[in-house]
């Protein structure tokens, strides 16, 4: 049986083989109360959209065991804008699927590391998730986004999310399609909408970001590490190496 403890050895081995921890200061966003790397391990400083004491309260979580969160982020405002510090490693578990402007996000915190910093991405594979029946983020989506540069989830994100992650919702938009577009209006509208935006499996993923750094639309960062999902847990990973 694959615990969350589990997941949290499984990252830090895969960082490990990147990063001597002794030496490296780095960064976690949206770790909650799941750190890749706790104060016994290394020295690791957390960002997160929700304070601290907002995420205890929202999931009624045990305090001792959530984050102190030193950032706390802007949606609309880039990240290396609002944390004015360079760091040896960044890490993402389950937040780059959250993210409406992917390109722009990782060019984004590749701003925040050292020359040879490493951005780790830990990823969920949609086939081993509640995602698995939504059609897979395609190259042109993620280009289009950038395009636009798109800083919050879309109304069609909004939408076949929410009919995947609630069967009260799927039901609506089978028998009420005007209710069901009432209330992704409403998520939309509120301003804290946060979906899946988009969903790959890891070799879709991966055979993305290949394309966009081959491409130079994603510059200064090579990919150094993947490990693909065996079916043991529901994540991939992949390690980018800052080349500036």
């Amino acid at each position: 049986m694959i615990t969350r403890v589990d997941y949290q050895l499984n990252r830090l081995q895969f960082l490990n083989k990147l990063v001597n921890l002794e030496n490296a200061e780095g960064l976690e966003i949206g770790a909650c109360d799941l750190p890749t790397v706790t104060k016994e391990v290394g020295k690791c400083e957390f960002a997160d959209f929700r304070s601290s004491e907002e995420m205890i309260a929202l999931w009624n979580l045990p305090a001792e065991t959530v984050m102190p969160i030193k950032y706390i982020l802007q949606r609309d405002i880039k990240v290396h804008l609002q944390i004015h510090k360079k760091f040896d490693f960044v890490i993402l578990c389950h937040v780059i699927e959250h993210i409406p402007n992917v390109i722009s996000y990782i060019k984004d915190l590749h701003n925040l590391l050292k020359p040879g910093g490493l951005l780790i991405i830990a990823c969920p594979d949609k086939r081993i998730t509640f995602d698995a029946s939504r059609p897979s983020t395609t190259i042109e989506h993620l280009l289009d986004d950038y395009y636009n540069n798109c800083n919050y989830p879309s109304l069609e994100h909004i939408l076949e999310f929410g009919k995947v992650i609630s069967e009260d919702l799927k039901q609506k938009s089978i028998k009420s399609p005007k209710e069901f577009y009432k209330w992704g209006c409403e998520n939309f509208e509120s301003g804290f909408a946060d979906p899946h935006c988009h969903v790959w499996t890891d070799e879709e993923f991966f055979t993305q970001m290949e394309y966009l750094i081959d491409g130079d639309i994603i510059e200064g960062l090579e990919i150094v590490d993947k490990q693909y999902n065996d079916g043991a847990y529901n994540e991939f990973l992949i390690a980018f190496k800052s080349s500036e």
